[in-house]
């Protein structure tokens, strides 16, 4: 998977993602595997604005359906947030 922008190439298939939601998979690439809780990611997609972690949720699930089949690689840590699975 590449970020260009606000869009990601997954597989050769370019998804758009705008840009808060480029922001939530930036924050989860830059760290594979590692858990980010709802904070982390209000705090990497929202830094001057003022949102709540309701947004966040919102924008994963955007997120996820901009990926369409690859929806599945932003995982829910129940009770702790998100992370990326390997591909």
């Amino acid at each position: 998977m590449t970020l260009q922008g606000n869009a990601a190439l997954v597989d050769g298939q370019s998804h758009w993602l705008g840009p808060r939601g480029a922001a939530v998979l930036r924050a989860l690439a830059e760290r594979p595997g590692r858990v980010l809780s709802r904070a982390e990611l209000l705090r990497a997609a929202w830094p001057d604005a003022t949102a709540d972690e309701h947004a966040v949720e919102a924008a994963v699930g955007r997120l996820r359906a901009s990926l369409g089949p690859h929806a599945a690689l932003i995982r829910t840590v129940p009770k702790r947030g998100y992370r990326l699975a390997a591909p």
